[in-house]
């Protein structure tokens, strides 16, 4: 058995998370190149990188990789969500111009793209049915090989769905209002996923109950944590519900102010 002082030695590392860090060094590099980088730009860029390693290789990812769902769902909200977002604002005012051809906005298209790409990776017949990773992938050693692939597919979605709204290039973004209701809109959809989990009767993730009751964990969910299956995903709805939604609404904030100020000034 797994005593829960164990559980901070576990530490995964694969070859499949080294793209990820490739993007967050072309992030870097771009940052260099621009030149105009403040002190708050290289801030965001390392509390990316921290994200980066807490969700990909310390005890959490551990956790996630078919043990618990809410550690699973706190991976989901770090990369898809979070780090997407702070990379953006880590260049945002690097450079006095992003000159060169400006990248076609499609805020319908990546909205309902990363929506649905949200809701479908959380859906019980694909986690427990479709999604491979159970299944050629039983432990969570030889599941860590594989599952970093997937995270890369949802920063980069991540990325897409932010670039209307944080993409460095002031003049190719969306209006304020129009970007503030891409978010709010965002938010909801989130909302709406992490409800649904949170208040199922029913377990939707057998796979990640069995290991939770499982020998490998018990002691340490069980007695230490007093984790059950059906609070685990409770827990996992919440995480999506409220820190995921606050996300949205602190960056629609941000957006909101930084419009009021040029107002003002103006």
């Amino acid at each position: 058995m797994i005593l829960a002082i164990d559980i901070w030695k576990q530490w995964v590392f694969s070859l499949g998370e080294l793209p990820i860090y490739l993007v967050l060094l072309v992030a870097l590099f771009i940052m260099i190149k621009r030149g105009g980088a403040s002190l708050k730009n290289y801030i965001l860029w390392i509390i990316a990188l921290i994200v980066v390693i807490v969700a990909l290789s310390s005890p959490l990812a551990y956790l996630a990789h078919g043990y618990l769902f809410y550690a699973h769902m706190l991976q989901h909200v770090a990369i898809l969500m979070l780090l997407p977002a702070l990379l953006f604002l880590s260049l945002d005012g690097t450079g006095e111009k992003w000159q060169g051809r400006k990248v076609k906005l499609r805020p319908v298209l990546s909205w309902v793209v990363f929506v649905l790409f949200m809701w479908l990776i959380h859906a019980p017949g694909f986690v427990n049915e479709s999604m491979p990773l159970f299944r050629i992938c039983p432990t969570p050693e030889q599941w860590s090989n594989i599952q970093p692939l997937v995270y890369l597919l949802s920063l980069l979605i991540g990325l897409w769905f932010y670039y209307p709204v944080l993409n460095p290039d002031y003049s190719n973004r969306l209006a304020p209002m129009k970007g503030i209701s891409y978010l709010v809109t965002a938010c909801i959809a989130c909302s709406l996923l992490g409800i649904a989990i949170a208040f199922s009767p029913k377990i939707l993730y057998p796979k990640f109950s069995e290991n939770v009751m499982s020998g490998n964990l018990q002691s340490l969910v069980v007695n230490d944590w007093k984790v059950s299956p059906r609070s685990d995903q409770q827990v996992a709805g919440l995480i999506m519900w409220v820190p995921g939604c606050l996300i949205y609404l602190s960056i629609s904030m941000v957006i909101f102010f930084k419009w009021m100020s040029n107002e003002k000034v103006s």
